[in-house]
């Protein structure tokens, strides 16, 4: 009897240092998944290449803001150089037969690009598969629908 009173405190033993180890295991184990997720985080805003932008320059405009309103004013005035050309050329009104025509031509070669891409494609397959394959260029079949418009059986 003595034995199974030990072995069954033996057991008890056993099955606290068990426990005792499980709940060592769940807490370290908490303890990794929250450190990995603080280093993903920290991962992400190091990665985070427009937020690092973003908060560069909100620090860099708070710590010299003469140095950024002087540095967009020259910005502005190079962009309206470029845009309008000379200082005299504001001020004066430009011919407006020219830019609508400009834009004309640009909004026509815009609209007509590709069409002419695909043109050019399909001429491009067509040499290809001649010159190089021995082939005739396929093209589509035209079907003729007049005999059918034209007969009584239609209705």
């Amino acid at each position: 009897m003595a034995r199974r009173d030990q072995s069954n405190q033996r057991k008890l033993e056993l099955l606290n240092q068990l426990t005792a180890h499980r709940k060592d295991i769940t807490a370290k184990k908490q303890v990794l998944v929250q450190q990995i997720a603080e280093s993903k985080e920290q991962l992400k805003d190091k990665v985070n290449v427009p937020k690092l932008v973003s908060s560069k320059v909100k620090s860099s405009f708070a710590n010299s803001p003469t140095k950024w309103f002087i540095g967009s004013a020259v910005g502005g005035l190079i962009i309206s150089k470029l845009v309008f050309g000379s200082v005299g050329s504001i001020f004066r009104k430009p011919k407006k037969a020219k830019v609508s025509r400009g834009l004309l031509y640009t909004l026509a070669g815009m609209a007509a690009r590709p069409m002419i891409k695909s043109f050019l494609i399909g001429k491009a397959r067509d040499y290809v598969a001649q010159r190089f394959l021995g082939q005739q260029p396929q093209h589509p079949q035209q079907v003729s629908y007049q005999d059918e418009y034209n007969s009584d059986n239609r209705y």
